[in-house]
This record gives C-alpha cells, structure tokens and sequence, in this order.
C-alpha cells in the first residue's frame, strides 16, 4: 500500500520536520515491533505529536513461540494498530509492513518502499527487542547474537 504526501500536506505550515516545539507534524516513520507493546506505544507517540505516516513494521516470527506468523495473523494485527491508532489519531496513516529484521535485502526493501513513497524518512524506531533469559549468568553465545539481531541489524542496514 503506497503512501503519498498532498500537495495540502506538503505545503503546510506544520509540515517541516524542524520544529522547535518538538512535535512531528508530517514525519514519515518506520517502527519495527510496532504490534510488540514497546513498538505498539512509540506508534501511538509519534502520532500523538503529528506524525503523518507510520510504517508498523511486525516481525514475520512470532515472539512467543519463535514460529513464523502466518499472513492472516499479521494483516489482522497491522489492520487492529491501525484501527486504534485511527480512531484517536485519524491524521496519521499507519501502514502495516511486515519486516524481518535480521533481513539486509528486507531493511532495504522497506527503506526503498519509504523512499519512494514519501520522498524521506524522518524516524527510524527499532523496537522489535529481543530480551533473552532472564539473567547474564543464563546467557550463552547464542542467546547473545539473537539479542544482537534483534536490537541492532535492521538500524544498520537501514543507515548504510
């Protein structure tokens, strides 16, 4: 689903990201783990502030199990953020996209889809967090990389 600015959007006074009042009026902005509870409540910050388009990436495994989602479940997820983000804020558009995060080609697959749709990309939250057992004395190698992943590759793919 393609996002793109009006000329009315563009052209108004609350559409420079610059602002010194700190709000976001017509940011384009990525979360991942937007359907997570830390991605779900900076979703509802950036909107709160302004933002005029939210990209609510949901990572294509599921955090409770580790299996892969199935597309029925992330549509319905993506379409209910939406919905609520809507409903309080209906300035803001909230695009579902689903990401993996530990992808290269995916990270600049979205970026490109941003890019080309917006023109810019303002915010970059990563918030699809992987928090591992529950003590260092408990974490191994293994669990240490998929924290890693989790937390830092999609950043820097989306930054090269």
């Amino acid at each position: 689903m393609a996002f793109h600015l009006t000329t009315a959007q563009s052209d108004s006074a609350y559409f420079s990201p610059y602002r010194s009042d700190g709000k976001l009026y017509g940011f384009i902005s990525v979360v991942t783990g937007a359907t997570l509870p830390i991605g779900r409540a900076v979703v509802f910050e950036l909107a709160a502030h302004g933002a005029a388009c939210i990209y609510a990436c949901s990572p294509s495994l599921d955090p409770s199990n580790g299996q892969s989602s199935t597309p029925a479940k992330f549509d319905s997820d993506s379409a209910a953020l939406a919905a609520e983000v809507n409903k309080e804020f209906p300035n803001t558009k909230v695009i579902g996209y689903p990401l993996n995060i530990t992808s290269e080609q995916e990270t600049l697959g979205l970026i490109d889809d941003v890019l080309n749709a917006c023109g810019r990309l303002d915010v970059f939250v990563c918030a699809a967090g992987w928090l591992g057992p529950a003590g260092i004395d408990r974490t191994g190698p293994g669990e240490l990389q998929r924290g890693w992943e989790a937390n830092g590759l999609a950043p820097f793919f989306a930054l090269r």
